[in-house]
């Protein structure tokens, strides 16, 4: 399927030199772990089946040791001030960002993401429990996550 896609794109753009035609917004990026390495900024999403329930500030830093730590601001916990920071390592397979927290992570209800958007300055990572996928948690629910970030630009890693 990713072959075909990149196949479809890359007609689109000899089409478009063709006929002279602006090949803006059109953009293929494979993402890879250096490219994702460094500090970035946005807002997560948390919600299901009908929305969005809670929405939130987070940082996210990705290190070229495959270590991360997100960071989250105005997120309701009860847990106190430690769980709104989450640590630990991160594995990145195609386009597929996996999380694995040192403890356990409020902000994380799910470790698994699909790297959408990754172009140089923007990340957007998606995830769904698909009804539980498998988690006791989250049986019978589709627990959705979306975390659309921006690289810091004062962030001189990236």
């Amino acid at each position: 399927m990713r072959i075909a896609a990149a196949c479809a794109l890359g007609v689109l753009a000899v089409a478009a030199c063709e006929t002279g035609e602006a090949t803006t917004g059109i953009v293929f990026l494979d993402p890879s772990s250096e490219s994702l390495v460094g500090r970035w900024a946005g807002v997560e999403e948390i919600g299901g089946e009908r929305g969005v329930a809670v929405r939130f500030p987070v940082t996210l830093s990705l290190g070229a040791d495959r270590r991360f730590v997100l960071r989250t601001v105005g997120f309701e916990v009860s847990d106190g001030a430690d769980a709104r920071f989450c640590a630990g390592v991160f594995r990145l397979e195609g386009n597929l960002l996996e999380f694995f927290p040192d403890a356990a992570c409020r902000a994380l209800p799910i470790a698994r993401f699909v790297v959408g958007r990754s172009f140089p300055d923007g990340l957007t990572l998606e995830g769904s429990t698909g009804r539980g996928g498998g988690n006791p948690e989250f049986r019978g629910v589709d627990v959705r996550v979306r975390i659309v970030v921006e690289r810091d630009r004062e962030d001189a890693s990236g």
